[in-house]
């Protein structure tokens, strides 16, 4: 006998929206979405604004990256500006 046919996979709606493993009681509540904790405030910084100056010590594969990656952000701009200048049209 064949291990899958032990198995019914007719199922009437999704399986991964509520599956995460088989060990786990859903019987009491559903999983969280969201882990139930707070990070302190120590780790919210805001990240440093893009320079032209750090863009020119980036190799070309991050600038490439930093480019198709990152669409209309600040560092999509600097990488396009530092790329036209290694790469002129």
């Amino acid at each position: 006998m064949h291990l899958l046919s032990c198995f019914n996979f007719a199922f009437e709606r999704s399986l991964y929206r509520t599956f995460a493993t088989p060990w786990a009681d859903y019987s009491v509540s559903q999983p969280l979405a969201e882990p139930n904790y707070h990070l302190p405030a120590c780790y919210n910084v805001n990240p440093p604004a893009p320079s032209a100056k750090r863009a020119k010590q980036w190799s070309d594969e991050t600038l490439f990256f930093a480019f198709y990656a990152m669409p209309r952000d600040q560092f999509q701009d600097v990488a396009a500006q530092e790329l036209l200048v290694e790469f002129p049209p």
